[in-house]
């Protein structure tokens, strides 16, 4: 697909995304999940960056202009939406995010009215309104309703899903000048955690600018700075959550799906004792796993795609490395504050450091790199024969190596990760595989 990519559709504003795309977004949009026939309304967010406001204009015109309504609730994370959607019987949800790109780039998330992701033929035919351009027509117009509840009832879910006092407890918490600000303190202080704030202002001219998940190391030194039992850290949408340990240490996706799948197995909550992970999941997390009787399922890259393995096997839980992690009992889409409010849970129910709780996670010699290339470019890469043949022959040779080689389905970039248990093999391989990348046309 020309627009959507492994989440949603995304941008540079004035390049890929402008008025024009949001209008027409809000139009199909409407179009499709209104087509019941019935009277309905559209439920739109945002997080801070400057252009949000005029997308989120020109997105709820063009919802409008389809005849359908708007509720406007403001800046909250994106997993708000896919809440709120629901709690509000909206026909769709639509979060005018550039999640956890820098603030030149924005772009939309699209629910259906269970607050799932949409799926690919849903994204098909918007995208058809997209490429064609139809012309939009209109016989009745839609109205926009401001809607102040919105965080309110967000929080109230949170308190209702994830609470447990945390008295004692001191929680560092890197805001990112994104949505996160005043609804992750919020909902720690609610529980009775001493916080402390980074990135805190919302400031959409700063999300994601040496901060958050992408540029972790200044706030790993906070963490420990501070004394902070232990922190976390969020992006723009805070859907993404990456954690600190006491040590100063990153715990990241991976490591966080350790955490749960090993706590919900001792309570026997774990379905089949089985999680989600991707091809990008680490095989240190798949061992420490299946040492404990847990398997690990991995599905491609993308929340969709997790969601769907759960959906499909009725799994309560998975993530990514990355730090989105589905919570399928609480919301069908990732929640990074929803998953930092549990990790602290555990932490005071099993009254141990999260260095300890995660500790059978190694971290293998590890090596990503991101190949800039267009669109075309990279998913030609990604199915060259000769390109192929190579990664066959490196597993054939190499022992114990991983290699995922993919396009980035948000960026323009081919992602090559390569793991072993071995640095110099690690990068040994990375160098023949760069090789071939870099004189690849």
């Amino acid at each position: 697909m020309k627009f959507f990519g492994t989440d949603g559709i995304r941008g540079v504003v004035g390049n890929e995304i402008s008025p024009k795309t949001a209008f027409l977004i809000g139009y199909a949009v409407a179009k499709i999940f209104g087509r019941t026939g019935k009277n309905g309304h559209i439920i739109v967010g945002k997080d801070t960056r400057m252009s949000g406001d005029v997308l989120v204009s020109a997105l709820s015109s063009g919802i409008c202009f389809a005849g359908m309504d708007v509720l406007q609730v403001g800046v909250l994370p994106s997993a708000a939406i896919s809440f709120l959607t629901k709690k509000y019987a909206g026909i769709a949800g639509v979060m005018v995010t550039g999640s956890h790109n820098g603030p030149e780039c924005n772009g939309f998330m699209i629910f259906d009215c269970q607050g799932f992701k949409i799926g690919e033929e849903a994204e098909r035919e918007i995208e058809k309104f997209l490429r064609d351009e139809i012309e939009p027509k209109s016989s009745h117009f839609g109205q926009i309703f401001i809607e102040q509840r919105g965080r309110f009832d967000y929080l109230e879910f949170l308190k209702n899903a994830a609470y447990f006092d945390l008295s004692g407890l001191c929680v560092s918490l890197d805001l990112c000048h994104g949505a996160a600000c005043g609804v992750a303190d919020k909902a720690f202080e609610t529980n009775g955690a001493k916080v402390i704030l980074h990135n805190e202002a919302s400031d959409g001219e700063q999300v994601n600018v040496k901060c958050g998940p992408q540029d972790i190391s200044r706030f790993c030194g906070a963490v420990v700075r501070t004394g902070a039992d232990v922190g976390f850290s969020f992006d723009a949408d805070a859907d993404r959550i990456v954690a600190v340990d006491e040590k100063g240490k990153v715990v990241d996706g991976d490591k966080i799906l350790f955490l749960f799948a090993t706590f919900l197995a001792e309570e026997t909550r774990l379905l089949k004792n089985t999680v989600v992970g991707t091809i990008l999941s680490s095989i240190s997390l798949e061992h420490a796993l299946a040492e404990r009787g847990i398997f690990l399922v991995r599905s491609c890259v993308g929340e969709q795609k997790i969601v769907s393995e759960l959906e499909r096997n009725g799994f309560v839980i998975g993530g990514e490395k990355a730090g989105k992690l589905i919570l399928r009992d609480y919301l069908p889409s990732a929640d990074g504050i929803l998953v930092a409010l549990f990790v602290a849970k555990i932490m005071q129910v099993k009254d141990k450091k999260l260095s300890e709780l995660v500790d059978a996670v190694k971290d293998l010699p590890q090596e990503q790199k991101n190949f800039i290339m267009d669109k075309n470019k990279k998913i030609r890469l990604e199915s060259d024969p000769q390109f192929l043949s190579l990664l066959d022959r490196i597993l054939q040779n190499e022992k114990k190596v991983r290699i995922v080689a993919r396009a980035s389905g948000t960026e323009d970039v081919f992602r090559v990760l390569v793991e072993s248990n071995s640095a110099n093999r690690t990068k040994r391989v990375m160098r023949k595989i760069e090789q071939f990348v870099l004189n690849f046309s």
